[in-house]
């Protein structure tokens, strides 16, 4: 779909997805949850996906899920 990086949380019993995109790459909410259903079972469909311009690092490069946990997105 033109993600850069993904990661999943569980967040108080929800799954988050946070991603971040290659550079003029544009995807809607639906696109991204259409294509999760061909591939996982329902259960494990995030129940909030956000975009992130800069996915949060360790020092040893990994994803930092502690800081994505912090993140609390309100639209």
């Amino acid at each position: 779909l033109g993600a850069s990086e993904v990661c999943g949380i569980n967040k108080k019993g929800k799954i988050y997805l946070y991603y971040t995109m290659r550079e003029n790459i544009q995807i809607c909410e639906n696109e991204i949850i259409d294509q999760l259903k061909k591939k996982i079972p329902l259960f494990a469909i995030p129940s909030k996906i956000i975009e992130l311009e800069l996915m949060p690092h360790n020092i040893n490069g990994k994803i930092d899920k502690s800081i994505l946990g912090k993140i609390d997105i309100v639209v």
